[in-house]
Order: structure tokens, then C-alpha cells, then sequence
């Protein structure tokens, strides 16, 4: 696992696409004296907060369950241990705020990919009873240790299922990839940045070779096989030039239009792989 919150297990391609930490500053009070500068006084230090970004699609887990669970604990209040993928407790959190973006349904409505971005604000026990509380859940054993709790078996995965979750991968990684173009190519410094996209470029060339031969190898099964390998392609090819406009001269207007092309051949892509995606959602393939 990658964390745990209360007794729900992250991990895999359900874990936090990122995670940030802040908080933990002094609180300094400042009081105003007559005719002298003010005296300052420690009186301790800011509440923690750890914000989460998540990426949820229907092959992998019900999106609008996880919405939900997140929701619930928000509107209840709830005191939420959290533990790291070693077990180590970190503390207790509740659920600050949630913001979602659905970015794809169904006709009836159901969920298949959402992204939602949750903040975590550190909470601090005021009460013997709520301390008690916390030493128990401080502890407690990681989900992943307590044979008592019901978790999902691992499910055998089809080549078809398997090459669509290496497509699905290799989208966010592009997606990635195409955001850290952009803040390059709004950048007054941008050679400072070329590195990081240049990092994110070769990510997403790994992502997308190892997708095209999982796809090919499954293409029977694929529906508009061609059409998606095209698109992939052509994204092999746009990633490749934009590495190559990452030098000086630079010319932030050319890497824009390809920024452009990149954008639209993954909106392209998603189009034309929602027939698949529908099909491994059903168990079709």
C-alpha cells in the first residue's frame, strides 16, 4: 500500500497521483506595548495540512464510491488515523475540503474517470477520551496486517484489460507531460525547466512503447485498434519533436503549436478508446 486513511487501503493506481505537505509553522503572538516595538511570544505551531490529488477510473474502482467516502467523511466530521505504507502512524486527519472533476460518464450516468483533489487538516486531541482515542488508533495495526478486514482478491486480469490499463497509464503520464510543456512555455526562465519536461517526456515514451506492444499483442480483442494505435503514434512522434525544442535558441510560439497538437491528440485518443474502455468495463473482453 501507499497509505492508509481510517481503514481504507490506497495503493496501486488508486494511490494519490501527488501528495503535499504543509503546515507546522510557528504561531507568534504579538503584543503592543506603549512608546517600544511590540514583544512577540511563541504560543506553539500551525495545524498540519496534507493535500492529496487522486485519479479514479471505473476499471480499477467505483469513482462515485470513492467520491463518496471522502464526502462522508467530510460532512460527518470524522477522525481519520492516517498510516504510511510501512505502517507507520502519522496521525490523526479530518477531511477538510473536496473538490472533484468528472471527466467522463456513461450514458446512465455512471462515473468513469474523475479526478478529485482532497485536503487533510491535522487534528489534535482536547480531551482525555479523544486522547485514549488516539493512542488506540496510534497502535492499531495497517489494514494490510488484520486478516479480519474485508479486502477485494486479486482478479486475473485479460491481455485486453491489461493492455487498456497500460493505455490508461500512459494518458496520464502524457497528460503530465503536456502540463510540464506548458509551464514551459509560459516560463519568463524557461530553460530552468527544460530538465524536468525533458524528465517527464522520456516518462511518458516508456509509458506509451510499452502500451503499443500490450495493445498489439491484444489487438484482436481492441475495438478501432487501428485508429488508437494511430493516435498513439502520433503522440510518440509529437513528444519526440518537443524534446528536441527543448535547447537553446528557444522558441516558446513552436512549442506552443505542438503543445496544441499534443493536447488535441489526447482528447482525440480518449474519444476513440471509449468503446474499449466500455468493454473492459463490462467484462466484455
Amino acid at each position: 500500500m501507499i497509505f492508509q486513511l481510517d481503514d481504507k487501503v490506497y495503493s496501486g493506481l488508486s494511490a494519490p497521483t501527488n501528495w503535499s505537505y504543509s503546515g507546522g509553522d510557528a504561531n507568534i503572538a504579538e503584543y503592543a506595548l506603549l512608546g517600544v516595538k511590540p514583544r512577540i511570544q511563541h504560543t506553539g505551531e500551525a495545524l498540519n495540512e496534507i493535500s492529496l490529488s487522486f485519479k479514479f477510473r471505473l476499471e480499477y474502482c467505483n469513482p462515485d464510491e470513492e467520491i463518496k467516502q471522502f464526502d462522508t467523511w467530510k460532512s460527518e466530521g470524522s477522525i481519520l488515523p492516517l498510516l504510511i505504507g510501512n505502517g507507520e502512524y502519522i496521525g490523526d486527519y479530518i477531511v477538510k475540503s473536496v473538490s472533484k472533476n468528472i471527466n467522463q460518464l456513461l450514458n446512465d450516468g455512471t462515473i468513469v474517470d474523475a479526478g478529485i483533489d482532497v485536503s487533510l487538516l491535522e487534528f489534535v486531541p482536547y480531551s482525555e477520551e479523544e486522547m485514549q482515542q488516539s493512542a488506540d488508533r496510534r497502535n492499531a495495526l495497517a489494514v494490510d496486517t488484520d486478516p479480519n478486514v474485508n479486502q477485494l482478491p486479486e482478479q486475473p486480469l485479460s491481455p485486453e484489460a491489461m493492455a487498456h490499463e497500460s493505455l490508461m497509464e500512459s494518458q496520464i503520464a502524457a497528460w503530465e507531460a503536456a502540463n510540464q510543456i506548458e509551464d514551459v512555455v509560459t516560463s519568463e526562465e524557461p530553460e530552468t525547466l527544460f530538465d524536468k519536461a525533458m524528465n517527464e517526456i522520456d516518462t511518458v515514451l516508456g509509458f506509451l512503447e510499452t502500451a503499443e506492444g500490450m495493445m498489439e499483442e491484444a489487438q484482436q480483442g481492441i475495438q478501432d485498434y487501428s485508429g488508437i494505435s494511430g493516435i498513439m503514434g502520433q503522440l510518440t512522434d509529437a513528444f519526440n519533436e518537443a524534446a528536441g525544442m527543448l535547447s537553446m535558441p528557444f522558441s516558446a510560439s513552436n512549442l506552443e503549436g505542438l503543445l496544441l497538437l499534443i493536447q488535441d491528440l489526447l482528447n482525440e485518443l480518449d474519444l476513440r478508446s471509449s468503446d474499449f474502455t466500455n468493454d473492459v468495463i463490462l467484462n466484455r473482453v
